[in-house]
């Protein structure tokens, strides 16, 4: 089977099943929980007040609001409500409103920050292997051998 669109848990075969029964209809809810959400302003909603608002799921409405998020649709105004038990909940809003905007890549680092961070990525290596006696993994090292060449390539 393949995998589903939707997001489900590793190794539930529940979970899987219910994401790829929900993938037609992916459309369709993030569109309402859009809805529900511009249609709020600024006040913004909290995922308990969007599902409540379009009687879902917590399982179904924070999924699609995650989706939303990631595509800088939707982002955290930085307020918060409390939730029925007290604690603060997010509250979310469509991007752009009232001045609030999807935050902005970092701007790529330098050569000299680039290599800084080699510097750093070597000495928790070097610490690592010290304290454990094992050394780091091929991937690791790739990795390592990839920044560097890359950094080579911009100076």
């Amino acid at each position: 089977m393949a995998q589903p669109k939707a997001p489900y848990v590793k190794g539930s075969s529940t979970s899987k099943a219910a994401a790829h029964a929900i993938e037609p209809h992916l459309g369709r809810l993030e569109r309402l929980v859009m809805d529900a959400i511009e249609a709020a302003g600024a006040n913004g909603l909290t995922d308990k007040e969007m599902e409540r608002q379009l009687n879902l799921e917590h399982e179904t409405g924070s999924p699609r609001r995650c989706r939303l998020v990631d595509l800088g649709l939707v982002v955290d105004s930085g307020m918060t409500r409390p939730s029925e038990r007290g604690n603060p909940s997010k509250v979310w809003v469509a991007s752009g409103t009232s001045g609030i905007n999807p935050p902005k890549k970092p701007p790529k680092p330098t050569p000299k920050q680039a290599l800084v961070a080699i510097g750093e990525i070597e000495r928790v290596f070097t610490e690592h292997a010290k304290r454990t006696g094992e050394k780091p993994s091929a991937e690791l090292i790739k990795l390592r051998h990839w920044v560097k060449y890359y950094v080579g390539k911009v100076r």
